[in-house]
């Protein structure tokens, strides 16, 4: 799937590519911004779940820091997906 543009009020010129470009870089920059949260929260919850471990094995919330590890471990998954799909798309070499 392409990336979906905003119209631009410059459509060519010397700036329509300067405003693609710029475009181009907040829109990766928000995309890095969010991948390093999730990466950041899934590792969170992977050193939870380890001291919960350690702990106590009989443990209810062990339950619920693994479905939490498995469901931020499969977001990773899918945004380093679309994030790689989205360079494909667009041409660009990574």
């Amino acid at each position: 799937m392409p990336k979906q543009r905003p119209k631009l009020s410059i459509q060519v010129g010397p700036f329509a590519d300067a405003a693609n470009n710029i475009y181009d870089l907040g829109a990766s920059l928000y995309m890095s911004y969010l991948y390093e949260q999730t990466v950041s929260e899934l590792l969170s919850a992977q050193r939870e779940l380890t001291a919960a471990l350690e702990t106590s094995s009989e443990d209810p919330e062990i339950e619920m820091l693994q479905e939490r590890v498995i469901f931020l471990e499969s977001v990773v998954t899918l945004a380093t997906k679309n994030y790689d799909n989205s360079f494909e798309s667009s041409g660009a070499e990574h």
